[in-house]
């Protein structure tokens, strides 16, 4: 059972970052470094020093990921400040539910767009293409920019779902 404070730290966090981020695809710095602010000051001032070395950990594990993610052009640098934000918050025992559960809902966020933009057959010759199905069999896939997805939408849900899961004895 983790601290009262922290779903509701969360949607404090969560909320406005889904705002922004599907109205302009932004997340504002201010927001994510509010929220690792907050994480940290909690981790220390209701746990102690302890806690707050964990809140640290999760905060340097998150942001090790998400640049990895950011260099291989799957998140935004917003997407990688939130998830930071997020990590320092639940800290490292929930950042493993967190992150599995935050890919698993960004896929889903994925094939929906890509269905609701009509880029199914696209993305499928895409695919065959990049595993090396019929490569030299045909044309190249033009490369059209991805869409960009409103991550904060599936950090959002997964970390909502693994703090929800952890709070509340559902199963694993």
């Amino acid at each position: 059972m983790h601290h009262p404070f922290l779903l509701p730290a969360l949607v404090c966090l969560l909320l406005p970052a889904i705002h922004s981020d599907l109205s302009t695809r932004t997340i504002p710095n201010w927001l994510s470094f509010s929220g690792i602010a907050a994480g940290l000051v909690f981790a220390a001032w209701l746990q102690g020093g302890g806690a707050l070395l964990l809140a640290l950990l999760a905060l340097a594990v998150a942001l090790s990921l998400g640049l990895l993610f950011w260099l291989a052009g799957w998140f935004g640098a917003g997407d990688v400040k939130l998830l930071a934000a997020v990590a320092t918050l639940t800290g490292p025992a929930l950042l493993p539910d967190v992150l599995v559960l935050t890919a698993a809902c960004g896929l889903l966020l994925a094939l929906a767009s890509m269905v609701w933009q009509g880029r199914t057959r696209h993305t499928l010759l895409r695919l065959r293409e990049l595993v090396g199905i019929d490569r030299g069999v045909y044309t190249p896939v033009a490369s059209a920019p991805a869409p960009r997805l409103p991550y904060a939408l599936a950090i959002a849900a997964g970390t909502l779902i693994a703090v929800l899961r952890a709070g509340t004895g559902l199963p694993s």
